[in-house]
């Protein structure tokens, strides 16, 4: 449960945590919150509150799990990362970030429309920012289970 948070100006279903600054939807589809948004001072600062996603667990990371599934989204780095995202000089990692850096509590509000997807697969997508350049059909058959990323249980 998501604790000393408040809820948005723009929604009811729009929480924000008061010391963190993440920003949670409601999920219309599975009774659990997800991380919409990260507020944009933090990442510049790059401190601890800066997304979840800055520290990954390398340690549990089995084989090239992470590495594979970044090439599906990103096939043009297939040779130039290695197993944990890092560039081949070790100077760059690749961002795993699907969910918005926002500035105003307004910038929240483009999330307001995912409700009116046709279908879970199009919501989730909706959800993701990060795969907002990807296109979806919302008449495509799917399961009624959301994904796995992009969520938190706190």
């Amino acid at each position: 449960m998501l604790t000393n948070s408040r809820k948005s100006e723009l929604s009811p279903d729009i929480s924000i945590g008061c010391r963190t600054g993440f920003a949670f939807l409601n999920d219309n589809i599975a009774e659990r919150k997800v991380l919409i948004g990260v507020y944009g001072g933090n990442i510049g600062l790059n401190n601890y509150l800066d997304g979840p996603f800055d520290q990954l667990p390398d340690n549990f990371l089995k084989g090239d799990e992470l590495r594979k599934a970044i090439l599906v989204l990103s096939p043009e780095l297939d040779g130039t990362i290695d197993r944990f995202g890092n560039s081949e000089n070790d100077t760059v990692r690749y961002l795993i970030a699907p969910y918005m850096s926002y500035e105003y509590e307004y910038d929240l509000g483009a999330f307001l429309e995912c409700g009116k997807a046709a279908t879970p697969r199009a919501y989730y997508a909706c959800l993701n920012i990060s795969g907002s350049s990807r296109s979806y059909n919302s008449s495509e058959e799917t399961k009624d289970q959301p994904p796995s990323s992009n969520t938190t249980g706190n």
